[in-house]
């Protein structure tokens, strides 16, 4: 049953479809700050969560611009997504740690860097402390503390589909 369940995720006709569905949003609807970050979460999801799993990945770098352009074009995006990952550390776990593909690799370490600079702009001022404007990297605590919340709150996740190297 596994298998069946797999072939289908796995089923080009399933990307193509997923594609349709994120790729071509009608402008015509209601608020479409909510439906810009409605598509935008579920491309990343699709993207990060299946379609990166996937042998055969030929339609990588154009998923890859949807992404950056949904992602340009929603500044509510960026901030979930980097919210995503500071709550939940799977994504990074999997991709960055676990995955043995670089392009997959290489391809999210990009797309992270990409929502970063894009919300420079607008949360710098949340993160330069005064005194660190000029470029100093002066911390005020212990090297041995940075990441230590995050550390013990290790995702319990399961790993989805074995990582392939196409």
């Amino acid at each position: 049953m596994q298998f069946l369940q797999d072939k289908n995720i796995f089923e080009h006709t399933y990307f193509g479809f997923m594609w349709q569905l994120c790729s071509s949003i009608p402008s015509t609807l209601p608020d479409p700050k909510a439906i810009s970050l409605m598509t935008a979460k579920l491309s990343t999801s699709f993207v990060l969560e299946t379609f990166i799993h996937s042998k055969e990945k030929p339609t990588m770098l154009q998923w890859i611009e949807l992404l950056t352009k949904q992602f340009n074009n929603s500044q509510a995006a960026c901030e979930w997504f980097l919210d995503r990952m500071a709550d939940d550390n799977w994504w990074p776990m999997q991709i960055l740690i676990k995955c043995p593909n670089q392009i997959v690799r290489q391809m999210f370490q990009r797309l992270c860097i990409h929502v970063i600079q894009r919300l420079r702009p607008v949360h710098a001022h949340l993160y330069l402390q005064p005194g660190m404007e000029d470029g100093s990297d002066d911390m005020d605590g212990p090297v041995e503390d940075i990441g230590a919340a995050r550390a013990s709150r290790a995702s319990s996740k399961p790993c989805c589909q074995s990582w392939s190297t196409g």
